[in-house]
């Protein structure tokens, strides 16, 4: 776990460079991204810079409220300079699977809306192809859950609902209300295609498969971190 950590540090070095005085930054959600903010604080501390900030979930709004940060939104700022985000599994094509964390639909507003789209990750994510490690996260209205699920079944794709672990019982709600769900559709030759035939089902709000607007990848290792 200390390695991992360790790796997700060295990609946060090298994303800050990325940062300048002034721009309104978007967050993601996830372990990497509370680190992220940690890191962020301090730099801006360091080199006296000003930064906004527009978080993708509740967890790292609150995060942003405990660090002092100043929170922003899409209302006050439609366009933003650069959104950091983590991510499942990443490919060597910039591609992407996110969703873990159940703020796919946020991120990928975030990411649309964005002049910079920055995925961080540790090595132990990045494959030859997304869908070898990761399945695809899919943010269901509650209302579809059973034809949606029938409808991705009749795809070939393995599906879960995903429930609560522990602290929750029965299945995830999003921050926007929603269930979701947990597709294996092995290994993804045509993320776009596959992205749009999935949205393409009634009920489906939206997809954790990310594509073309991905700007860089940062991959942490031990040693350094490489930028896609």
């Amino acid at each position: 776990m200390e390695k991992i950590v360790e790796m997700k540090k060295k990609a946060i070095r090298e994303a800050i460079k990325f940062l300048k005085d002034g721009q309104i930054v978007g967050i993601g959600s996830g372990s990497t991204m509370e680190l992220l903010l940690e890191e962020i604080r301090k730099y801006m501390i360091e080199k006296n810079i000003i930064l906004g900030f527009v978080p993708a979930s509740t967890q790292i709004y609150l995060k942003l409220v405990d660090l002092g940060l100043r929170v922003e939104s899409l209302d006050a700022y439609p366009y933003l300079d650069i959104t950091f985000d983590g991510a499942d599994e990443v490919d060597i094509r910039k591609n992407a699977l996110k969703g873990r964390g159940g703020a796919l639909l946020r991120e990928k507003i975030l990411s649309y809306y964005s002049k910079k789209y920055v995925i961080l990750v540790d090595k132990t994510k990045f494959s030859n192809k997304i869908g070898e490690k990761a399945k695809v996260a899919i943010e269901v209205l509650p209302f579809a859950l059973k034809p949606v699920i029938q409808e991705l079944n009749k795809m070939g794709a393995k599906v879960n609902i995903r429930f609560g672990e522990r602290i929750k019982d029965g299945p995830i709600i999003t921050d926007n209300g929603n269930y979701i769900i947990d597709a294996d559709f092995g290994i993804i030759e045509k993320p776009k295609e596959l992205s749009e035939s999935i949205n393409n089902i009634k009920g489906v709000i939206e997809n954790g498969i990310f594509y073309e607007r991905i700007t860089n990848i940062i991959i942490g290792d031990l040693e350094e971190a490489k930028v896609l």
